[in-house]
């Protein structure tokens, strides 16, 4: 997703710098390590959030924006400043390099001076790709999210558009969905720990025996269909792979463009209907859009 194209930049700055990083009192050895070590520091939080999403037995939908919004902030902290005050927030990694270099038996500052410029830039630069790239979803992630009752209270601008969109392509009442997720927040407040540590580690079975109870059904018939479209969704890495698959879907003669404005409105929630025609029937052992047991039984450690 992030692309090759800065690394290409990064290589780029440090042969555009090379008076500076790799000169003979530098040595290439030491500037290799640096950049290597800011690489990897930058780009953990990265490591993080695919391997977040992509090593979980259950739907973790609800969690999305939340993986994003922290990876973003992660991002936005390393190298922050630059210049002047006290140092940034460093990766640990490069940290280790940076008090190295500084050693007075190394005597490397303009190293590391070059280097911190160097990191600022790149996570400058792949900040804004995560914005640019998330753009188009985030408000869908963010209707998405609205399923957990221990969800932030904030909700951010078009995220109840979103949540109308699909209930639109679901033939969900829009304003019995919205009056049920606003009642379940409003209700959140009573949840105990043991509920509130459930709702983190596995939302699906929070629903299953909260909301599929014989009182609680009735008062949430409309959040709990919600919820299964929600629970069934694609996202992330698997949906954007997924516009390749369907390329011809996405690409013809009159749609030749597959940037994220133009198959924003194609992506959606298009497949889901052949897996299950009723969106408000209950989860099946044999559901073939999810491994309900495995679901139920995985529980989220982070």
């Amino acid at each position: 997703m992030v692309g090759c194209s800065f690394l290409l930049v990064v290589f780029f700055l440090l042969w555009y710098r090379q008076d500076k990083l790799l000169c003979k009192r530098t040595g290439v050895t030491d500037a290799n390590w640096g950049l290597d070590s800011m690489i990897i520091g930058v780009l953990a939080g990265v490591t993080e959030l695919t391997t977040c999403l992509q090593t979980t037995g259950q739907p973790i939908q609800h969690r999305v924006a939340r993986i994003i919004l922290s990876t973003r902030r992660a991002l936005k902290r390393n190298f922050e400043q630059v210049t002047g005050g006290p140092d940034p927030d460093y990766p640990e990694v490069y940290r280790k390099w940076r008090e190295t270099m500084k050693n007075q038996a190394v005597g490397k500052d303009d190293l590391v001076k070059e280097m911190d410029k160097l990191g600022h830039i790149f996570a400058t630069k792949l900040g804004d790709s995560f914005d640019v790239r998330f753009a188009p979803y985030m408000g869908y992630y963010h209707a998405m999210e609205l399923i957990d009752p221990t969800a932030p209270a904030y909700i951010p601008d078009m995220t109840w558009e979103r949540v109308e969109d699909i209930c639109n392509r679901y033939n969900l009442s829009y304003a019995n969905v919205k009056s049920e997720i606003r009642r379940m927040r409003d209700d959140a407040v009573d949840l105990s720990l043991q509920e509130i540590t459930m709702c983190k580690a596995n939302l699906l079975k929070f629903y299953r025996d909260k909301y599929l109870s014989s009182s609680e059904e009735r008062r949430c018939i409309h959040l709990n269909s919600y919820a299964r479209v929600i629970f069934q969704l694609p996202f992330e890495t698997v949906l954007i792979e997924s516009l390749f698959s369907i390329m011809n879907y996405n690409k013809d003669k009159k749609r030749a463009s597959l940037n994220d404005k133009s198959v924003e409105s194609v992506i959606h929630t298009r497949d889901i209907p052949k897996v299950t025609e009723n969106v408000a029937a209950p989860f099946a052992q044999n559901d073939l859009s999810i491994d309900l047991q495995r679901a139920l039984d995985h529980r989220l450690k982070w």
